[in-house]
C-alpha cells in the first residue's frame, strides 16, 4: 500500500501500489516498477532472521503484566517514518527494538523494559588508514563507559564518486571499554571486505552506540578521517635507563632494513645527558650495508639543550631514497650527549645492535673499517618520516 502526505496538493508519496514505487530521488519525485533484489542469503541476512524469529517468539512468551508495561513504556521509542515525522509505536515495536539491539551486541534479550539510560557522547573519533603497514585505527576520546557496547559499520573500498553508501554499510565489530584508543580493526574489516583496496578509494566508518541493560541505541556516530604522513616505526616503544657506554666523538651506528620503498623526509633521535646544562650538536645520517654514504641522507645539524628528549631533524634539499629489504645503517651523531637510536624499521619491542665507531673530524665522515661484531643493547624508539 502506498502512503501519502497530503497538503494543498498531494506533495509527497511512498510505498507501492500495483507494481509500481513511489520514491524520491535527486530530482524529486519518482515512480518507478517495483523490481525484487536477488535474496543472496549471506550469513549476515540468517544472522538477522534467526534474532528477529527468536525475538518475536519471546514476545509471545510473555505475561500479561510485561506486555503491558512494554507498552507503557513505549513512548521512550519513537520512529522517524519516510516523510520526517514521529510515529507512535507498539510495545511490540519496543520490545523487538530493545533486544534485537541487545542481540546485535552479543547480550541477552530482556523481558521488562528498562530506564532510559544516561547520555553520552564522544568529544573526538577519527580514524586513520595506513595501507603500507596494513591497520586501520580507530582514535576516540574518551573511552566506551561501562556497561555501553559500540557497533561499528564500515564500507567496502569504493570510489570517492559514490555519496550515497546507504546500501554498503556493513558491521564489522563490537568494542567496549575494554579497547583501548587507538584500537587496530584492520583484522576484522579484512574478515569482512578482504582487504583494504588501494590509495585512492574511499573507506567510511560510523558507530552506534547500545547500552547493554536496555538495549537503547544512539544515532549514528560519524567516525571521521585523520589524514596523517604515513611513518615507518624503528625501535622500541619502551624507555630504557641510559646506557652506559661512553659516548663522546662516537657516531653511533643501528643496522636497519627497509620495509618498503621510500624517501626520507626527516628523522626522530632520542638523546639526552644527565647534567641537564649547556647546549650540544645533533646530525643524522644513512649509510648503506658496505659503511657507504647513502647519497642526500644527511640531516640538517640542530642545537638542542642538554637535556633528555625527542628531536626532529629535518633534510634540507634532496631527499634519500631507501629500497625495500635493503640493509642499511643509520648513524646518529652528536659532539657530547648520549646518542640512544633513530632510524628505520626494526618493530616494537626488539633489542637492537649497535656500535660505536670513534672518530675525529666532522660528521659525516667515512667509516673505513667494517664492525666484526655488534653489541646487543636496549634502545630507544625512533621514527622517519617517508
Amino acid at each position: 500500500m502506498a502512503r501519502a502526505k497530503f497538503g494543498q496538493i498531494v506533495s509527497e508519496m511512498r510505498g507501492k501500489v500495483n507494481g509500481l514505487v513511489f520514491s524520491r530521488g535527486n530530482c524529486g519525485s519518482v515512480i518507478r516498477v517495483k523490481t525484487s533484489n536477488t535474496n543472496r542469503r549471506t550469513l549476515k541476512q540468517s544472522e538477522q532472521r534467526s534474532h528477529f524469529s527468536f525475538v518475536t517468539q519471546a514476545w509471545k512468551t510473555l505475561t500479561t503484566a510485561q506486555r503491558k508495561a512494554w507498552n507503557e513504556q513505549s513512548y521512550n521509542y519513537t520512529r522517524i517514518n519516510v516523510f520526517g515525522n514521529k510515529e507512535v509505536t507498539t510495545g511490540f515495536d519496543y520490545f523487538c527494538y530493545c533486544n534485537m539491539n541487545l542481540l546485535k551486541i552479543n547480550e541477552s534479550i530482556i523481558l521488562w523494559p528498562q530506564k532510559s539510560p544516561v547520555n553520552f557522547s564522544f568529544t573526538s573519533f577519527t580514524y586513520t588508514l595506513d595501507y603500507t603497514g596494513q591497520t586501520i585505527n580507530l582514535n576516540f576520546f574518551p573511552v566506551i563507559p561501562t556497561g555501553k557496547k559500540l557497533m561499528i559499520f564500515a564500507t567496502c573500498p569504493h570510489s570517492v564518486g559514490i555519496t550515497n553508501v546507504k546500501n554498503l554499510w556493513r558491521k564489522i565489530m563490537v568494542i567496549d571499554n575494554s579497547y583501548p584508543s587507538p584500537t587496530d580493526c584492520f583484522p576484522e574489516y579484512s574478515s569482512v571486505f578482504g582487504g583494504m583496496g588501494y590509495e585512492g578509494q574511499n573507506i567510511l566508518f560510523k558507530g552506534v552506540l547500545v547500552d547493554s541493560e536496555t538495549g537503547f541505541s544512539s544515532s549514528n556516530i560519524n567516525i571521521d578521517k585523520l589524514d596523517v604522513i604515513p611513518t615507518f616505526i624503528i625501535g622500541d616503544d619502551t624507555v630504557h635507563p641510559p646506557l652506559s657506554i661512553g659516548y663522546y666523538n662516537r657516531i653511533r651506528l643501528f643496522p636497519v632494513t627497509a620495509s618498503n620503498d621510500g624517501v626520507i623526509q626527516k628523522y626522530f633521535m632520542y638523546a639526552g645527558d644527565d647534567s641537564g646544562s649547556g647546549t650540544y650538536k645533533l646530525k643524522c645520517a644513512l649509510y648503506d650495508n658496505s659503511f657507504n654514504l647513502v647519497a642526500n641522507s644527511v640531516s640538517d645539524e640542530i642545537i638542542i639543550p642538554v637535556v633528555h628528549q625527542w628531536n626532529e631533524l629535518v633534510i634540507s634539499g634532496a631527499k634519500p631514497t631507501i629500497n625495500n629489504g635493503v640493509d642499511y645503517w643509520l648513524a646518529g651523531w652528536s659532539n657530547g650527549v648520549q646518542v640512544y637510536n633513530n632510524g628505520i624499521i626494526l618493530g616494537s619491542g626488539i633489542q637492537h645492535r649497535y656500535k660505536d665507531y670513534v672518530y675525529t673530524g666532522v660528521f659525516p665522515v667515512n667509516i673505513s673499517s667494517p664492525f666484526s661484531s655488534a653489541i646487543l643493547s636496549p634502545s630507544y624508539y625512533g621514527l622517519c618520516y617517508f
